[in-house]
């Protein structure tokens, strides 16, 4: 059987961290990760790939007695539908059973500028040092890490800003930095809204909630009794 919690999220609200919390229950697989700047960076079954800026199809994981946990910026109703199509192609019904914990995103001014600051200081401002993955984030952002343009511009100590710079073909300069800082605030405040998600199998939370002292031990306590 194959078993997915997603942990649907916009930028800056948490998700990453929330996903691997949740894999410390014993009915989920572990998800491996790393602290950066305060920053949980988590490796999932996925590869991150329901993190990339479009919606691309992604294979079928295999088959565990345990749930796999999967941070996602996509909603629940695009989720839905993804893995019949692997069945068609595999010839054979493999659908995923799926669970959608979903982080309403912050409804306060208060609460939006703290999403905003998570975004410039865990996000923008953080250096990519190893090369790969570096490719792995020009890869998740629509771009071909391949190409010619990139050849001696991607090296280690590089940040997300920077990288924005190189795809519209600009020096990264502070000034162009601070530039594509004010079109990325601009898009996320623009973007779909998570916010009061109905479907079957779907749990909201507020982003308030999960700023309370020990919401992971409560929340999980929670979810446990839903996933038996």
């Amino acid at each position: 059987m194959i078993k997915i919690i997603f942990v649907c999220y916009n930028h800056g609200t948490g998700g990453e961290t929330l996903a691997q919390q949740i894999s410390l229950l014993d009915q989920c697989n572990n998800l491996p990760y790393k602290k950066v700047k305060g920053r949980t960076v988590t490796r999932d079954i996925f590869k991150g790939n329901f993190r990339n800026a479009k919606f691309r199809q992604q294979p079928l994981p295999p088959p565990s007695d345990k749930w796999w946990v999967v941070p996602s910026h996509f909603l629940p109703k695009q989720l839905n539908e993804w893995d019949k199509l692997n069945s068609v192609v595999i010839g054979k019904d493999m659908n995923a059973e799926k669970f959608y914990v979903v982080i309403n995103d912050p409804i306060t001014k208060e609460h939006e500028e703290l999403v905003n600051k998570n975004i410039y200081e865990k996000v923008w401002t953080r250096k990519f040092y190893d090369i790969l993955e570096i490719q792995g984030q020009i890869k998740s952002d629509g771009y071909d890490p391949r190409h010619p343009f990139f050849k001696d511009k991607i090296k280690g100590g590089i940040t997300l800003g920077e990288l924005r710079c190189l795809y519209n073909k600009e020096l990264p300069t502070k000034e162009n930095v601070q530039k594509q800082l004010k079109i990325r605030i601009e898009s996320h405040n623009t973007r779909e809204r998570f916010l009061n998600i109905t479907g079957p199998n779907v749990v909201n939370i507020t982003y308030k909630e999960t700023l309370l002292p020990n919401f992971y031990q409560t929340f999980n306590n929670k979810l446990s009794k839903l996933l038996t």
